[in-house]
């Protein structure tokens, strides 16, 4: 599968999870030097995409995927990693200008902060003391943590 992926040019292997519904995403670098991360997977020493790259490469896919509805969970993806992670958005931004793809990362963007607006004025709408605001924050947190946390 990994060399039937080399000759075509495409440096993704996208291997499935067995018993859930995801996928690990394994980027071949055949020149240069790949900027990595190190970590753990499982156990084992690994090593991750920076954020950065990550949305780069998905920004990518997304202006090459058509129709544009199959680039959904790419968008998605990138979306959470905006609101989970610390990125640098000029090195973002620098980048997209280079690579034709500014466009749609402006567009995320805007989603994002749509709605960071409208949660923004759910709560200054709302009557609630500072008890009240670190209960909340605590439940959400938590509830993030078990994957619980829905989207507006």
């Amino acid at each position: 599968m990994i060399k039937l992926q080399l000759a075509s040019g495409y440096n993704i292997v996208s291997l499935p999870h067995e018993r859930f519904p995801y996928q690990v995403d394994l980027i071949i670098q055949t020149k240069g030097r790949l900027e990595r991360r190190p970590g753990t997977a499982l156990g084992l020493r690994s090593y991750y995409q920076p954020p950065e790259l990550l949305i780069l490469s998905k920004l990518r896919m997304i202006k090459a995927t058509r129709p544009v509805e199959r680039s959904f969970k790419d968008r998605e993806d990138i979306r959470q990693i905006l609101a989970n992670t610390r990125v640098n958005k000029r090195k973002i931004l620098a980048q997209t200008r280079k690579q034709g793809t500014i466009s749609i990362f402006r567009e995320i963007l805007g989603e994002n902060k749509e709605a960071l607006v409208r949660v923004r004025d759910k709560i200054r709408r709302l009557p609630i003391s500072r008890e009240d605001v670190s209960r909340e924050v605590k439940a959400v947190r938590s509830r993030k943590s078990r994957g619980q946390v829905q989207r507006p």
